[in-house]
């Protein structure tokens, strides 16, 4: 994708550690509309929540700007699974998994490097337009479950990807949605489907109004059901582009069950093709 062909990463918004309760909800009246203030240290007019366009237009400049999203053509991190549960005294628990490493490009022809060491074994999973190939220790494997397993945690991500970032990529398509309050926020939502995707389902973004970054979304299925909310903080800026390091998972009745640390975040200018064919 260009990343933002990803349009709103299996979306991923970071910005120095913050989070959504850190920001003010930025919300003032203009006659009868509500409006989205300019960020810090810009200037301009206010945003009316009612021109969606306007609104967008505002994302990629927060963004960083359509040549800044353009350059962006891959991504690099360590990726640390973690599932939450709850003890005897209600206090959430983390179990850490074991630790992935992640390239992938960022383009319409999406390839996607997977490394992880299991057990002493060194795998690596590669994912392109034309299929899926699984090395451990070198060597080609053609275990069926392996491949599922590599496509899974591909399709994850990517699906992340889209989300957090679709509406710059196009990667989906938008109907603007009415305010809606979360954690003391007054988010601008937008109701989106994934443009080219068959999982029949839709999300619904929350976009920040002063930081102007998707901050959270909910899945829902093909009869309207929440099935799940995806929550995105810790952003960093990778030279000017606001990135999610942190990303919670929580089920139809809001309780947390997976999170997702991103480490060590990249955008390499280039990552060779032969690195999504051999090991």
């Amino acid at each position: 994708m260009k990343l933002l062909r990803f349009t709103p990463l299996i979306a991923l918004t970071l910005v120095g550690g913050l989070t959504a309760a850190d920001f003010p909800t930025g919300t003032a009246a203009a006659g009868n509309h509500p409006v989205v203030q300019e960020p810090a240290g810009h200037s301009g007019q206010p945003v009316y929540r009612t021109d969606f366009e306007e609104l967008i237009a505002k994302m990629i400049e927060r963004h960083g700007g359509a040549e800044r999203l353009d350059a962006v053509q891959a991504l690099s991190f360590d990726l640390l699974p973690i599932e939450l549960s709850r003890d005897e005294e209600g206090e959430l628990v983390e179990e850490v998994g074991t630790k992935l490493h992640y390239e992938m490009t960022i383009g319409k022809e999406r390839r996607v490097r997977i490394e992880e060491t299991l057990e002493d074994r060194q795998f690596v999973k590669l994912s392109t337009e034309k299929g899926i190939a699984i090395f451990m220790d070198g060597e080609p494997q053609n275990l069926a479950e392996l491949r599922t397993v590599a496509n899974e945690q591909s399709l994850a991500v990517l699906r992340h990807l889209d989300a957090a970032y679709g509406l710059f990529s196009g990667r989906l398509t938008a109907t603007p949605g009415k305010i809606r309050k979360r954690d003391g926020v007054n988010y601008a939502t937008a109701a989106c489907e994934l443009a080219d995707s068959k999982v029949d389902s839709r999300v619904l973004l929350y976009v920040h109004p002063t930081e102007l970054a998707v901050q959270r979304y909910d899945v829902f299925d093909s009869d309207n059901r929440r099935q799940a909310t995806v929550v995105l903080g810790e952003f960093i800026d990778l030279d000017g582009f606001p990135m999610a390091t942190e990303i919670t998972f929580s089920g139809r009745d809001r309780e947390p069950i997976r999170r997702w640390r991103l480490e060590a975040v990249k955008t390499p200018k280039e990552l060779p093709a032969d690195r999504f064919l051999k090991p």
